[in-house]
């Protein structure tokens, strides 16, 4: 009977271990050397290899590490999903380098519009050769093979400083939901890009409004072959990746090879040699004492020449800026951002590149969630401590004003305040958190989905809520009451 019993025993260890396994396979974002999700995390100063980057350490660098090894603690335990790779550049030096569900330092990862920025580069490049004489000349100029399409014949007044800028003051609508009616799906699906982006009607002056579309940096590909006489990966391999030492990429233009950005135009790169290109733009264009494009340029296609509405971001030439209080101090940055949440961050103040690859597909919340881990863990890590946050007191009579529903200006998703006795709750991309009143109209709370998200309520002439403002690091969500 005792040996009964010690069949079964063994019987229900193992059944157990094969269940812990086979849930373990769930592809955790890293496994043990027996195949165990790993929940533990003990930081490693980043290997020195050949492709040009000094390391360093955390303490070296005079970096909080207790931030940092939190952050990636939560990563590890699915506190912050599909990121696949993290890799910090400070005072020119590596000092962290992270990989999750299997990637490596060898794996290229699909930059989407991230790739944007990496084309304004070359336009800038162009210019500093003299091979674009000038941002305000017209971008029909460059297509007379075109000239039987709406801009020609019209003869739109767009520039390339306008296709830069995202001002081209076309109707184009990249962000609603019907893919029928999804100018972004539509462009991908069409027999002539060029041509139907050439096609759309002008509804704005150009200049006077940002609406992001993925055409006109398709039309700045063009401009490149046009005037360089080279496809863009042709001219970025001479003047930008071999003098980056940029060799393990790849460049899929598709069957329309003036194409790029969106989901055409790939560029795949690993976040060593993405972290080079926030490097170049942080030292403003200078490489390992090589200047390989104009300091000039990188001034003004970083500085904000437009505010998107929607995000509440300003634009440069293809690249986003974004600014936020933290600990007390004002820190700027500029950053090429693509779908899921492949983003490169450069923090001038504080000689701070970071570079963060994502799951593309099915993760809407991916460029969220990396906003907030820079703003509320990784800059803070770079910070000196300051007094935590002090929680204000809400009147007993007050929260019941802040109830109700709220749209997204522009998009579709949709945000409620609901009260429970006298605290606040936020239901925002699929999550409930509590608000915590800060000051006057002003709240923060923990989501899960993303970490710290700032509310400020908006009030009309009457102090009645009109509007909010949802703060997610360096981006802003204005959303209107409904009724």
């Amino acid at each position: 009977m005792a040996r009964e019993d010690f069949k079964h025993k063994l019987t229900a260890i193992i059944c157990f271990i094969i269940i812990a396994h086979l849930l373990s396979c769930a592809r955790p974002p890293r496994t043990n050397r027996f195949g165990f999700a790993q929940h533990n995390y003990v930081y490693k100063v980043p290997e020195k290899t050949d492709d040009g980057w000094e390391t360093s350490s955390l303490s070296t660098e005079n970096v909080n590490s207790k931030k940092i090894n939190e952050l990636i603690l939560d990563i590890l335990n699915g506190k912050f999903k599909n990121i696949y790779s993290i890799l910090i550049v400070k005072n020119g030096k590596v000092i962290l380098e992270e990989y999750f569900y299997g990637y490596n330092r060898d794996s290229i990862f699909d930059l989407q519009s991230a790739v944007k920025s990496v084309v304004s580069i070359l336009v800038g490049i162009a210019i500093d050769h003299k091979m674009i004489s000038s941002l305000d000349q017209k971008v029909y100029d460059f297509y007379p093979e075109f000239k039987k399409t709406n801009w020609i014949e019209q003869k739109n007044e767009i520039t390339i400083k306008h296709a830069l800028t995202m001002t081209a003051g076309l109707e184009w609508d990249s962000y609603t939901s019907d893919l029928s009616r999804n100018d972004g799906t539509k462009l991908w699906q069409s027999d002539n890009r060029l041509r139907y982006v050439m096609e759309k009607k002008l509804v704005e002056p150009p200049g006077s409004k940002f609406n992001y579309s993925s055409g006109l940096s398709v039309l700045l590909g063009g401009i490149i072959k046009e005037t360089t006489g080279n496809y863009c990966y042709q001219f970025a391999e001479k003047n930008l990746f071999q003098p980056l030492g940029i060799s393990n990429y790849q460049w899929d233009l598709g069957q329309w090879r003036i194409d790029v950005g969106g989901t055409v135009g790939k560029l795949f790169l690993n976040p060593r040699d993405m972290a080079k290109i926030g490097y170049l733009m942080l030292k403003e264009g200078n490489w390992q004492g090589k200047q390989i494009v104009s300091k000039q340029w990188v001034i003004e296609s970083t500085k904000p020449h437009i505010t998107s509405d929607l995000f509440g971001a300003g634009y440069g030439y293809q690249w986003w800026y974004g600014n936020e209080v933290i600990r007390g101090q004002s820190i700027n940055t500029f950053y090429a951002a693509g779908k899921g949440g492949q983003h490169i961050f450069i923090v001038p103040k504080l000689d701070l590149v970071t570079a963060f690859t994502s799951k593309v597909n099915d993760n809407p919340l991916g460029m969220y969630r990396l906003q907030a881990i820079m703003t509320n863990s990784i800059i803070p890590a770079m910070l000196s401590q300051s007094q935590p946050q002090k929680i204000a007191k809400i009147d007993l009579l007050t929260p019941k004003k802040y109830e109700g529903k709220f749209r997204i200006t522009g998009y579709d998703e949709i945000l409620t305040i609901i009260r429970k006795e006298n605290t606040l709750f936020c239901k925002l991309f699929g999550d409930k958190f509590e608000l915590i009143h800060s000051a006057n109209h002003q709240f923060y709370g923990e989501s899960k989905n993303i970490g710290e998200v700032k509310i400020d309520f908006l009030t009309d002439n009457q102090n009645d809520i009109e509007s909010l403002e949802v703060k997610i690091g360096f981006i802003r969500l204005p959303f209107t009451k409904m009724n």
